[in-house]
């Protein structure tokens, strides 16, 4: 996982169900035509559709663009926990 972006702000912009282009990732966890899986600090992120490419990927910047039909992006998994604020919540 790239520590330089872990911790920044994920956003996701789509475009006419035809493109998307999402800030914030962490790593591009897996790929195929019809699903593509990256992790951000919200957990983990899966787009589903069909004739799905991966048109530019930034690891520097945590910049994912993605083009094809899309059909449903869903956030899952839970975003780490930072122990600091669990303590300072909780003792």
């Amino acid at each position: 996982m790239d520590t330089d972006n872990f911790g920044k702000e994920n956003d996701i912009f789509i475009y006419d169900r035809s493109r998307a282009d999402l800030s914030g990732i962490d790593e591009v966890l897996e790929f195929s035509d019809t699903n593509i899986t990256v992790s951000c600090k919200s957990g983990n992120i899966s787009i589903d559709g069909s004739s799905l490419k991966i048109s530019s990927f930034d690891s520097e910047s945590g910049r994912l663009s993605v083009t094809g039909q899309l059909d449903s992006v869903i956030y899952f998994g839970e975003a780490p926990r930072d122990k600091k604020t669990k303590r300072r919540i909780f003792g």
